[in-house]
Order: structure tokens, then sequence, then C-alpha cells
């Protein structure tokens, strides 16, 4: 039977990944409508500071691809957590330290980004600890072990 906590974690990041894809996707085919509401945006945000139309349109298309990218290893690391794979609890506390950097640069745009540090911040903690990372370390038996009984 699985931990509660890992459990919930891999469903996190399922989550985490299905909302980075609709982000991603929803800027690649909705760009008439998103930016010039991005550049604006950027404009008021970055007084006196211009980019070129042309720039600015590659930098859009670039982001997208990078959130549909982070999309994808939130995935993989969900599966890889579900089947207590450590290079995926690695992965995970990666994915929200990045996450949680994010968060914490966007408080004073979006004070209910506390909300995102403080799970980030439970997730890093909850992997990180040594109980859980002896769960991801456990060396399970191959289906012959099982079958033929442990080798010496």
């Amino acid at each position: 039977m699985r931990n509660f906590g890992i459990l919930a974690i891999s469903i996190l990041l399922i989550l985490n990944a299905a909302i980075y894809i609709l982000a991603g996707l929803g800027m690649v085919l909705f760009k008439e409508e998103v930016l010039p509401i991005i550049q604006k945006e950027f404009e008021t945000v970055a007084e006196g500071y211009e980019l070129p139309d042309s720039i600015f349109e590659e930098l859009y298309y670039l982001v997208s691809v990078v959130i549909v990218a982070l999309a994808l290893l939130f995935l993989l690391s969900a599966t890889g957590i579900l089947m207590l794979k450590n290079w995926a609890r690695i992965l995970t506390v990666i994915l929200f330290a990045f996450q949680l950097t994010y968060s914490v640069l966007l408080l004073p745009y979006d004070p209910l980004g506390v909300i995102n540090v403080l799970i980030a911040a439970l997730v890093i903690w909850y992997l990180l600890r040594k109980d859980v990372g002896d769960i991801f370390k456990a060396r399970r038996l191959s289906i012959e072990e099982r079958i033929l009984g442990r080798k010496g």
C-alpha cells in the first residue's frame, strides 16, 4: 500500500502538469488574444523599456514551449514517484524548488501566491525527510526474486 503523502504528491504533480499543458497550449492556440495582454503587462512593469515585436513574439513562443516541457517533466516525475523511484523524488524536489522560487518572486503581484509557496515548501520538506527518502531508496525484489526466493 502506498504512503498517503507520496500518493498526494503524485496527484499534485499530475494536476500541475495539466495546468502547465493548458497554459502552454492556450498560449499557442490563443496567441492573438493573449500576446497583446502580455505585452501591455510587460510595458506596465518595465516602464521605459521596449522590446521589438519580433523579439517579443519569439520570447512568447519560447516561454510556451518551456511551459509544455515543464508539464512533461511534471508527468514524468508523477510516474516515477508512483513507482517509488529515487530519481523522481529528486526531480520533484527540483521542480518544486523552481515553483517555490517563481511563486516567491511573484508575491508582490499575486498575494494568493502564498498558498503556492506553502505547498511547494511542504512538498520539498516532506520529500527530503529521512524516512521518506528511505522508502525511495529501499531495494525492491525483482519478480524472479519474489518467485524463486531472495538471492544472497
